[in-house]
């Protein structure tokens, strides 16, 4: 009798033990969500596509300073000032949409211009086409903070292509 007490004892600690080591069994670690840093937001497309062959690629670029001008913006990008998204060269922000949403990882800092670019021809052929601006009126860029370990949200651009963004070089 003694022994079937203890046994039930042992079970139940067993028990409690199991359920407190088994948290969320295979679901993912939320841990990790809030470790992550960089943008997320939506990219919407108005207007009229370009045909499809003049668009070879298409890709959200972030800038950490505006270019000087249009020569500098490939030479940003190879030197590391510039980030592109999709990161696999293979792939391209899909064509013919009315909206696509995406997540960046950056490092930390401050970013002064997010674009989405298009290729139209060579390799060194590329304009913006769209850009984040939180005060369209005054046709500026709104540059942007990333903080260590979190997702900037509603990093939201709006391509217009009857309407293309005024350069701010």
């Amino acid at each position: 009798m003694h022994l079937r007490i203890l046994n039930r004892w042992h079970l139940f600690f067993c028990l409690v033990v199991f359920f407190n080591a088994c948290d969320h069994g295979l679901a993912p670690d939320d841990a990790n969500e809030d470790l992550r840093t960089g943008i997320r937001g939506l990219i919407t497309y108005t207007g009229t596509w370009p045909a499809d062959s003049l668009i070879f690629d298409l890709r959200l670029v972030v800038f950490q300073n505006i270019p000087a001008d249009s020569s500098q913006i490939i030479s940003d990008v190879v030197q590391g000032k510039a980030f592109i998204y999709p990161e696999n060269l293979a792939e391209s922000l899909p064509f013919g949409v009315s909206m696509t949403p995406y997540e960046m990882t950056l490092e930390p800092g401050f970013y002064e211009y997010i674009v989405i670019a298009q290729q139209y021809g060579s390799i060194l052929q590329w304009r913006l086409v769209g850009q984040y601006d939180t005060s369209p009126g005054d046709s500026l860029p709104t540059g942007i903070n990333v903080i260590e370990n979190s997702m900037l949200n509603n990093i939201d651009i709006r391509v217009d292509w009857d309407n293309p963004p005024v350069l701010p070089f």
